[in-house]
């Protein structure tokens, strides 16, 4: 009985199951597997016991009897073969399904690791060459107070080139980016632009994902026409508090169509995807824009 059974279950998960079940051949799946325990089931009576159930049967006298009998005792057979195929098919579909699932998650994981490296290379260049522009800029305008300025470019070369290669960096050091990428745009114009900064220094047990909130501050310094000293504004505030961030940047919208530089910003739609990749569930992002004026909230939980 174990030989048989055991030849069940092997003919179903070797040859039956991958052959035909899961490839959508199911009725046909069905009809070999019935065809396989009827087999089994008279191969184990006809040749490997052939006085199966000889004493109850000499019982009957009358033909009849002894011919429902013999056809009682072979179905009564054909239960262990039937549980053996059913309960090795849940099995291969389970173990079928879980293998579906790590090969889902795995592209998944892949596929956001890609992408994920995507949108971080398309940050780098742009903030590289507009920190470069002004420190190129300050040559001609400030020269005493160049190499200042080249320590805090190369403050910002340093995060961006290495530091940002991890998934989480220190929040203090990404502030002192910010401040440093802050500091570079207001050399743009020495009379000195309306820029108020109110960033709190986090402890360093706060992380963060690298480059997250320089997009926000770049569009601001891009979009606002601050070097309008009249009409052009920006407020940056930031919050670190219970391993909750708060961050808000306000910026004036001038009310008349300017050119733009033509090095375009990496766009908020860039910006958008990270955080939904990378803080699911765990950030909230609002934008509005209403008088003249564009601000942009941003809570994320940095658990």
């Amino acid at each position: 009985m174990f030989i048989a059974v055991s030849l069940v279950i092997i003919v179903n998960v070797k040859y039956l199951m991958p052959q035909f079940y899961f490839k959508s051949k199911k009725g046909l799946y069905i009809f070999l597997g019935l065809l396989l325990i009827l087999g089994v089931t008279g191969f184990f009576e006809v040749i490997v016991d052939p006085f199966f159930e000889l004493e109850k049967r000499s019982k009957f006298t009358d033909k009849g009897a002894s011919d429902l009998m013999r056809k009682g005792n072979f179905f009564k057979g054909m239960i262990p073969f039937l549980l053996a195929l059913i309960g090795s098919s849940f099995s291969e579909v389970s173990s079928f399904a879980n293998e579906k699932i790590k090969e889902a998650l795995t592209l998944k994981s892949e596929k956001t690791e890609a992408e994920m490296k995507l949108l971080k290379s398309q940050i780098n260049p742009h903030f590289l060459f507009n920190a470069l522009n002004n420190v190129y800029s300050l040559s001609y305008l400030k020269p005493e107070k160049t190499p200042e300025n080249l320590l805090k470019l190369s403050q910002l070369l340093r995060y961006m080139l290495y530091e940002c290669n991890d998934d989480r960096v220190p929040l203090i050091k990404e502030v002192i980016s910010l401040e440093n990428f802050i500091d570079l745009n207001l050399l743009k114009d020495s009379r000195g632009m309306k820029v108020t900064v109110n960033m709190e220094r986090p402890s360093e047990e706060l992380m963060i994902a690298p480059l997250l909130l320089m997009p926000f501050v770049e569009n601001a310094f891009k979009h606002s026409k601050v070097e309008d000293l009249k009409k052009g504004w920006i407020n940056i505030d930031l919050q670190a508090q219970d391993k909750k961030l708060l961050f808000k940047i306000e910026n004036s919208i001038p009310t008349v169509e300017y050119t733009k530089d033509s090095v375009g910003g990496i766009g908020l739609a860039n910006v958008k995807r990270r955080l939904d990749l990378i803080y699911p569930d765990k950030n909230k992002l609002e934008i509005s824009t209403e008088n003249n004026r564009y601000a942009v909230r941003l809570e994320i939980d940095l658990v």
